[in-house]
């Protein structure tokens, strides 16, 4: 059961194509092809700020619509689904990834005894009382009975990740009553219960959190339901009027509310948007008979989980005590492997050893790696890595090579490849320490346990009474991390893979029960990091509460619902928070020696704020009528107090900052003083915790960061930003070939200064190819054995070289571009068209362009030329400036593959003019993953295809002609992953 997703460009209409082949992706066992199995389906590529609604209501003349989407993913159909599936069109959008999830295992069941119950309230139309039934649903979490459970194919007493879909239902569990076909999807976790004796008996379950995509008819009435409330600046609203429910105020996941309010010229003001009808058949508490498909994303299961800069970064005092006495200790293990290729190797099955046993939380630990502001599709060791190994190591090449070679004679360590390999893994383990990466805790899936307190888990793994750290990753700040108590429940089904919350505990993490996986770890084995968190929670300490505002229904057509909620702020909002935690813990972390000198900095700091009130291009404002929050003081005033903390006792704009200055602060005040400092950063990000609340929202609401919130707490963290390592995190030659960049002595600069000073460049060297000819001596194949071998490698090596240069493609040169080219027939590749949005990009008119150098050295774009262009307005005149010249601006830049092919070398201003202009479509990160997952399926039907009894002598064929390859001399054998010789392992 598998749909075909073919990718094209919603822009030009072409099929995307890389080394001559189109690129597309299957998807398995999803819930889109279980609603349309005859459906053709199309994955469109977009382009934020290029591609227009218009742009994706042209396919219709050819039968095919924007059906969902999913940020930067549009699905096409040549059928119409979303009506059926949503009665409201921004549904599409916020549940369309649902539609086209991959699960394990899938399959249609007929006549199902439900039970739907409120999981708010436990109503379940009177079948049983409230009390009983609300503890048989949760926020994401429903309960399946046992014996389909097991009639599914499911883990004994595991519960799992689901998607399901309501094709007909009937109200009560006669089997005549009257069909209603209205279809539904659902999402959530089933658990595993004996539902026999509940009620008048049950296959399912289902809680209504779990039902998606239609406004339940309660949901219309919230008017009358929602309490009042004040909300202060920094959550995306002004005043909450009657109507936030007490969920909202609380953190917990809201429904779909009809009154928003908006932020206008600092004033509060209220606007209405159109009603969300409620659905004219929604599934209201009670009973039913279901036909539904139902779908096994994946199991339950316990596991490790890496921690991070994330979260570190809100605890010095734990990473003071707790962490580095630890990182001491493997840097002196770094230290000790890091000239001796075996123990380097080693190392490396260590932690794949590790990472498959414990099926390491792959989402948790992709938080540090992650560049939100341009997706970080990290190097492509790391892409193949990935791509190879599951929760079976055996899917992992180099693993299987280097373990092997490990047991016998160490023949393979000094091979380029290996010693690539272990040199890559090294720096991992660099960065690892320097980011807190190295310390793990244990992961779980959370289930709702209404038998608990507050304060309170289940966690049978550790000890009854024991004091548990948990939080969910990512975390905005320490709101969300918490230290409860562990109860031991003997009554409660075990559940394996998961930890038990009860529903405060779970609002208080910001989690639900829909496939969140929780951090767990003994506060004994982290008693400092554990104080750290009880004293952050005192209500003193903790941030601004994040308060959600009330949902906004988007508006228009569904393509530009969908070109709305794909736009994507979390990753600026992100790391301003992490930025401005580091400022905070700054104050209490500094040594008294430097703290003069911090505080100068600082005050020199707001003085730069104030100036850019005043900016010409981009003012800042802090609006004098609005407060961080209830009790606190204006924000302008606070900047102002901080800017006469050192008065300069006279201007010289010559001089530095340091000479500026006069004024001595006496030692007895220095403690006050940051004090204040820390508690001023501590305000900005509790508002930046509310503004990144919004974006995590984006897909279900239309309510977006309040833009000049997001600018001031930019302008406020940057103007003394002391938190480089956000960014050098990131950065590929971090611990190659350079250490971090350190500037503070917060959590995560203590870590980063250790590691630093313990670095060194491995020695390690390979060996020539040549030499490895004979790993396999004395294995014979036969003319047609090798024969296969060829075919396979030639295959293999198109694929994966595809993907390689998809991938940098996607790095260097990603979206639209066009392709210039003169009367000569001369051509020139312009990229990058998204960055600047040229206002006549895609004009139909010859382009005339000028080559600048690049010069900003803080530019994500490496390329070397930039291509300004003329200005049009609308009429198709040209714009002129002030001076009379014609307005030239940024087109995009010149692409280093055109460079390659240039004739002579470019100068600086010199001109193309006359030139057409051919657009061609761009590349995203979803093509590198269809493109790596399309080498992963070719590997693994290739494996299967071959007789056990010829594995051996068809490897022998491989590693001979691929250590004689002349493809890559640096390599010998493929570059990626051993060139397919280990898909029959010796």
């Amino acid at each position: 059961m598998a749909i075909t997703l073919e990718h094209f460009c919603t822009k030009t209409g072409k099929p995307i194509i890389a080394d001559g082949k189109p690129i597309a992706e299957t998807i398995e066992n999803c819930l889109a092809e279980y609603f349309a199995p005859l459906s053709n389906f199309k994955l469109g590529v977009v382009y934020q700020g290029l591609t227009t609604e218009e742009d994706l209501k042209q396919f219709t003349s050819i039968g095919l619509t924007l059906q969902f989407a999913a940020d930067n993913r549009f699905y096409f159909m040549d059928e119409e689904l979303r009506e059926k599936i949503f009665d409201q069109p921004h549904f599409g959008a916020a549940y369309g990834s649902n539609m086209f999830t991959p699960c394990e295992s899938f399959s249609e069941q007929e006549n199902l005894r439900v039970l739907v119950v409120d999981a708010d309230t436990g109503e379940n139309g009177g079948v049983i009382p409230n009390s009983e039934a609300i503890k048989l649903v949760g926020d994401g979490d429903g309960k399946i009975d046992a014996v389909l459970h097991k009639s599914l194919g499911n883990e004994s007493e595991t519960p799992f990740q689901t998607r399901f879909g309501i094709k007909e239902r009937s109200r009560g569990l006669d089997t005549g009553n009257e069909i209603n076909k209205t279809w539904q999807i659902g999402k959530g976790t089933f658990a595993p219960r004996d539902l026999s004796q509940v009620g008048n008996g049950y296959d399912l379950v289902i809680s209504t959190e779990q039902l998606k995509g239609r406004v339940r008819e309660e949901e219309g009435e919230s008017e009358r339901r929602r309490e009042g409330g004040k909300e202060e600046w920094g959550s995306g609203t002004e005043e909450k009027k009657e109507g936030e429910s007490e969920r909202s105020r609380e953190g917990g996941k809201e429904k779909e509310y009809t009154e928003v309010t908006e932020i206008k010229s600092n004033s509060v003001e209220q606007s209405l948007t159109p009603t969300l009808s409620h659905s004219l058949t929604p599934i209201t508490p009670g009973e039913y008979r279901m036909n539904m498909g139902i779908g096994n994303k994946t199991n339950a299961y316990y596991g490790i989980t890496s921690t991070g800069a994330q979260f570190w970064n809100s605890f010095p005092k734990g990473v003071g005590g707790d962490v580095l006495p630890r990182l001491q200790r493997r840097l002196e293990e770094l230290k000790d492997m890091a000239d001796d290729p075996r123990k380097i190797a080693q190392d490396y099955v260590n932690s794949i050893d590790v990472r498959c046993s414990h099926q390491i939380q792959a989402q948790t630990e992709s938080e540090d790696r992650i560049d939100f502001e341009s997706f970080d599709l990290g190097d492509i060791e790391n892409l193949i890595d990935d791509m190879f190994l599951s929760n079976d190591c055996e899917q992992n090449l180099i693993y299987r090579l280097i373990k092997k070679d490990l047991k016998e004679h160490c023949q393979l360590l000094e091979h380029p490849k290996i010693i690539d390999k272990l040199q890559e893994h090294l720096k991992r383990q660099y960065m690892d320490c320097a980011t807190g990466r190295l310390i793990k805790f244990d992961c779980a899936m959370a289930q709702t346990c209404h038998d608990l307190e507050k304060d309170e888990v289940c966690y049978p793994k550790f000890p009854d009474g024991a004091e548990l750290i948990v939080y969910r990753s990512p975390i905005a700040n320490s709101n969300t991390v918490d230290v409860y108590i562990n109860r031991h429940l003997p009554k409660e089904p075990h559940d394996i893979g998961t930890i038990k919350m009860s529903p405060e505990g779970l609002k208080h993490s910001l989690s639900d029960c829909d496939g969140d996986r929780m951090a767990i770890a003994l506060s004994s084995d982290f008693p400092h990091t554990a104080a750290e968190i009880k004293q952050k929670q005192l209500e003193d300490n903790r941030y601004k509460e994040i308060v959600k505002p009330e949902k906004k229904a988007y508006k228009g057509s569904f393509e530009q619902i969908a070109l709305d909620a794909m736009e994507n702020k979390i990753g600026i909002v992100a790391n301003l928070c992490m930025k401005g935690i580091a400022l905070e813990n700054e104050c209490i972390s500094i040594p008294t020696k430097e703290a003069e000198k911090f505080i100068q900095d600082i005050s020199c700091a707001a003085v730069e704020m104030l100036k850019a009130e005043n900016h010409n291009n981009h003012q800042i404002q802090y609006p004098k009528n609005l407060r961080w929050h209830i009790g606190a003081r204006h924000l302008r005033s606070q900047i102002v107090e901080l800017s006469q903390l050192c008065q300069p006792e006279k201007f010289n704009e010559k001089a530095d900052k340091l000479s500026k200055y006069n004024h001595i602060i006496p030692e007895s005040n220095i403690e006050k003083i940051l004090e204040k400092i820390g508690k001023f950063y501590h305000d900005v990000v509790g508002i930046l915790g509310g503004q990144l609340q919004i974006e995590v929202d984006r897909g279900k609401s239309a309510n977006r960061s309040d833009p000049k919130i997001v600018n001031a707490c930019n302008t406020i963290i940057k103007s003394f930003d002391i938190a480089s390592w956000v960014e050098d995190k990131n950065n590929s030659e971090t611990y190659t070939k350079r250490t971090m960049n350190v500037k503070g002595h917060s959590a995560i600069d203590k870590m980063a200064s250790r590691t630093n000073e313990a670095f060194a460049q491995s020695a390690i060297v390979p060996r020539s190819t040549q030499q490895f000819q004979n790993f396999f001596k004395g294995v014979e194949f036969t003319a047609t054995q090798k024969q296969k071998a060829v075919n396979i490698k030639k295959i293999y090596d198109s694929l994966i070289r595809r993907a390689i240069t998809i991938s940098k493609e996607v790095k260097l040169t990603p979206g639209l571009k066009i392709v210039a080219t003169n009367p000569q027939g001369l051509q020139l590749e312009i990229v990058g068209l998204t960055q600047k949005k040229h206002p006549n990009v895609f004009d139909d008119r010859k382009l005339n362009i000028t080559l600048i150098e690049n010069k900003n050295h803080f530019n994500k774009v490496d390329n070397k030329w930039i291509a300004l262009s003329p200005v049009f307005d609308e009429h198709g005149k040209p714009k002129f400036k002030t001076n009379t010249q014609q307005q030239r601006k940024h087109l995009g830049y010149i692409s280093d593959n055109s460079l390659e092919k240039f004739p002579g070398h470019l100068k600086p201003f010199t001109e193309f003019n006359n030139l057409t202009k051919k657009l061609e479509p761009g590349l995203t990160s979803s093509q590198v993953r269809a493109a790596f997952t399309q080498v992963k399926e070719f590997v693994t039907t290739t494996r299967d295809s071959i007789p056990d009894s010829e594995k051996e002598a068809v490897a022998a064929a491989m590693w001979q002609i691929s250590t004689t390859s002349k493809d890559d001399p640096k390599y010998g054998f493929n570059k990626t992953s051993g060139a397919m010789a280990h898909g029959c392992p010796p």
